[in-house]
């Protein structure tokens, strides 16, 4: 496993045990990447308010070309709140 920061929009997102996510994010360099976000729905969790739908960024993870890579942190460019909000957009 490598360390690689990559660009990319979190399309979906699935609850996972009691306390982590999945999330699919769409990148350039890689396509679609399933991500494991341990431990962010826990209230003193850094990645609870990156793991959702609509995060565009850079994700900083533990990439593996085959299964599940593990997010480590996320630099926010855009997190598109107001389309989020409202369901007619």
């Amino acid at each position: 496993m490598t360390i690689e920061s990559i660009e990319g929009i979190v399309l979906s997102e699935t609850n996972y045990s009691e306390s982590s996510k999945i999330l699919n994010v769409l990148t350039k360099e890689h396509g679609l990447i399933g991500m494991m976000s341990k431990g962010c729905r826990n209230m003193k969790s850094k990645l609870r308010g990156v793991s959702r739908k609509l995060i565009y960024g850079t994700f900083h993870i533990y990439y593996k070309e085959k299964g599940l890579s593990t997010l480590i942190g996320v630099d926010v460019k855009n997190s598109f709140s107001k389309t989020s909000m409202d369901l007619k957009k």
